[in-house]
């Protein structure tokens, strides 16, 4: 907002940017209210470095974004800083800018912000391509200010600025070791800069093209996103030699030694011998910095004077170098992504992914750059393998090794970052949310603590990208997590920690546990038993206590959190991890509930659970199911539950099928075959009993609501009213069941039963 009051002509271009926030939900009110009271129609000599700084700093702002989830504002900046570099045509050369203190100023700041924005954007997958277009721009930036005759001190800010930014920006993009730059673009570079410092220029030019070429070769003077430079940066095969490309820090590259040696000992003879005291300052300290940075100790352990017996030192350090697996190791890392099919490359990952023994290398970036590059290899028309599951390998290979190799670790790391990980493909979340428990494996405490919170936080939040998907991808998702989690309880590795952390992210999944319903056989109905089936096995493993809590309801949950929890209680019961005893306390609240909905499936999981129990179980279920349905508002749920259990134990169960409205009109052939059987016999009077006294009050209940009289029906014998559609069919079947068993009544009971008054 300061730079829209400072730079009018910035408004329309940081628009986009603003509305961007305002779409995720922020608002610009609160800061608007905190803008320094300063006055702001005017700029000072000395204020374009002012602006410059807050260009600088709106680049920073990138990584704050992106943990926001702001992708596109991310996108939206880095087009923003790119419009901001002039692109200067030949024909406009003797006036580069209309509005020259406010456009270079911006123009300065964008200079010093876009090394750092695109290296992150193409970091985190954002941005692909486009690198090289955006060096010859630098590169066409310099050599035409250096070329112009304009010699006022906007005009050198901006050569310094451009200066600085093109070496940054080579240094970037190569020290990220996954893009590769071609070595005459940068000896191209290099040489403009040193007409830079060559030539006769003012000061504040020299200054800056020293410090474009120390940034190039990693000095990262003014950086303040640093990437350290690792030892295992140096190149494995000596071919590298005579390639055209540069992959990697310049001053690690052998292709590159003769050209950053001649320009080193160049600035230091500057230094030296300069006759311009101003200019000996200058490169002083422009060698300081490369220097600081190249003893620093992040970087102490590499020798660059001795960089080919470094390389022969790491092989004979780690394999050697005639061995299968040095020599696979040394094609990955030297392959050309568009002459190679994918299944090789594949099949070489997958075999060295069993090599106990890597050699030392900058793996991170050969997989960062497999990844990035995965829709670039070519295909073999026999044996698809598209982009998307080479991009899995790449992550199975990283898994395979991360706990031996730290840049994989460091990888994988980044990988499963919140922020990262809401950006990867569908395949990809669901791959890493399955190997939580080899993550777990090599993460440090803290590490995995903060993981399965970042884990939850993605099914949790409401920026979350869970919630755009569509329903087969949502569960595709929960079932990677719940197998991931099982796999951590099956590990000796568990930290007791963790274990908190985990039931965390097992609370969360079981919100969204979906119901379903068995007389829906479609592709929905297969996926959410395979989740069911991978939740159970999870909560088998859970503590005790823990479980008893998440499964509670109460009379506010609603009727698909109400029977979730019952169905899990009921699997539970089922594959013997609680006794039948704790489906005892829910017998009355299930068989009392109005049958709608999901309850259907709530008592077909229920007789499912039963089949395996001892008969007396079965038996007291049956009684204590026919008892509840003489007195309960819902007595379809009860009956219906009856003809559930009592075709899953007659004969006719393999003739059966299971739906409501047809298991209840068989129960008046399951029901007298059940209790003719000798096992169930010792029951048969005492259920014949409670099944009058239910067929009469129904039948009373039928008869007074076809005349009209259902008021005088006694409030302690009423029944719901959503079962007054099927009261005359319900009557009579229970009246056909009771003849079919009137040979169980005595001879009274028999005489009410002829009777009965039958609507």
């Amino acid at each position: 907002m300061v730079l829209s009051k400072l730079c009018p002509l910035a408004s329309d271009s940081l628009k986009n940017l603003i509305e961007s926030f305002l779409l995720h939900g922020y608002d610009s009110a609160e800061a608007s209210s905190v803008l320094p009271q300063c006055k702001l129609d005017s700029l000072e000599d000395e204020e374009p470095w002012g602006i410059a700084g807050l260009v600088l700093g709106l680049g920073n702002c990138v990584f704050a974004m992106y943990r926001l989830g702001l992708n596109d504002a991310v996108l939206i900046l880095k087009d923003i800083l790119l419009s901001w570099v002039p692109s200067l045509e030949p024909s406009n050369k003797s006036s580069l800018f209309c509005n020259e203190m406010t456009e270079i100023s911006l123009a300065v700041g964008a200079c010093l912000a876009i090394p750092m924005v695109v290296a992150f954007c193409q970091n985190v997958e954002l941005m692909i391509g486009d690198i090289d277009a955006i060096l010859i721009r630098y590169v066409s930036l310099v050599s035409d200010l250096l070329n112009s005759s304009v010699s006022e001190i906007h005009y050198q800010n901006l050569v310094m600025a451009s200066c600085i930014g093109a070496g940054s920006f080579i240094s970037c993009i190569l020290n990220d070791g996954v893009h590769s730059i071609r070595y005459d673009d940068i000896k191209h570079l290099l040489e403009f800069l040193r007409n830079g410092y060559s030539n006769s220029h003012p000061p504040l030019v020299h200054l800056g093209a020293m410090i474009g070429v120390v940034n190039a070769f990693g000095a990262a003077a003014g950086d303040l996103t640093y990437k350290h430079i690792q030892a295992s940066f140096l190149p494995i095969s000596l071919d590298l030699m005579v390639s055209d490309y540069v992959r990697g820090p310049i001053i690690l590259s052998p292709i590159c030694e003769n050209l950053s040696t001649s320009f080193v000992q160049e600035l230091f003879l500057i230094a030296k011998d300069s006759k311009d005291q101003q200019t000996r300052k200058y490169a002083a300290w422009a060698v300081s910095f490369l220097r600081y940075k190249w003893c620093s100790e992040m970087i102490q352990e590499i020798d660059c004077s001795k960089s080919i017996s470094m390389i022969s030192a790491l092989q004979s350090e780690s394999l050697a170098d005639d061995s299968l697996v040095w020599k696979m190791c040394s094609w990955l890392s030297n392959i050309n992504n568009h002459q190679v099919h994918c299944n090789t490359v594949v099949a070489v990952l997958r075999c060295i992914s069993k090599a106990p023994k890597l050699p030392i290398l900058d793996w991170a970036s050969i997989i960062r750059g497999f990844m990035k590059n995965a829709a670039n290899f070519p295909n073999k028309s026999e044996i698809l393998q598209d982009a998307t599951s080479f991009r899995e390998e790449c992550i199975y290979f990283s898994l395979a090794h991360a706990k031996d190799v730290k840049s994989l670790l460091l990888f994988l790391d980044d990988l499963v970052d919140l922020s990262r990980f809401r950006t990867l493909e569908l395949n990809l979340q669901c791959l890493l949310l399955r190997h939580v428990s080899d993550l777990a494996n090599i993460f440090s405490t803290l590490r995995i603590e903060r993981l399965f919170q970042d884990f939850a936080q993605f099914f949790s939040s409401s920026a979350s990208p869970y919630l755009v998907y569509g329903l087969k991808q949502k569960v595709l998702l929960r079932i990677s997590f719940w197998k991931g989690l099982y796999q951590c309880f099956n590990g000796a590795y568990l930290k007791s920690s963790c274990v908190s952390e985990i039931e965390k992210c097992m609370e969360c999944l079981f919100r969204f546990m979906p119901t379903f319903a068995y007389n829906v056989k479609t592709e929905e109905f297969l996926c959410t038993c395979s989740e069911w089936c991978e939740a159970i096995r999870c909560l088998t493993k859970a503590r005790h206590g823990w479980l008893i809590v998440v499964l509670q309801f109460s009379d506010r949950s609603t009727l698909n959190e109400i029977a979730v929890r019952i169905l899990a209680k009921v699997r539970l019961v089922k594959n013997g991890s609680s006794s039948f005893s704790e489906l005892e306390k829910l017998k009355s609240f299930i068989l009392n509930f109005r049958l709608e909905g999901v309850w259907w499936s709530v008592l077909v999981e229920l007789v499912s659970t039963l089949s395996s129990a001892q008969v007396s179980i079965k038996r007291q279920w049956l009684l204590d199911a026919l008892e509840v349905s003489c007195v309960t508002e819902n007595p379809s749920t009860a009956l219906s539950f009856i003809g559930l259990l009592c075709g899953s134990c007659s004969k006719y169960m393999p003739l059966l099928i299971v739906e409501p409205k047809i298991v209840l009109s068989d129960l008046r052939i399951t029901l007298p075959s059940l209790l003719s059987s000798s096992s169930w016999s010792a029951i048969a009077e005492s259920c014949v009993d409670k099944l009058l006294q239910s067929t009469e009050r129904i039948c009373t209940w039928a008869a007074m609501l076809s005349g009209g009289a259902i008021d005088d029906l006694p409030s302690s014998n009423r029944i719901n009213e959503s079962n007054v559609d099927a009261s005359v069919s319900l009557a009579r079947l229970m009246y056909q069941t009771c003849l079919s068993l009137k040979d169980y009544l005595p001879l009274d009971q028999q005489l009410r039963l002829a009777i009965l008054e039958v609507p």
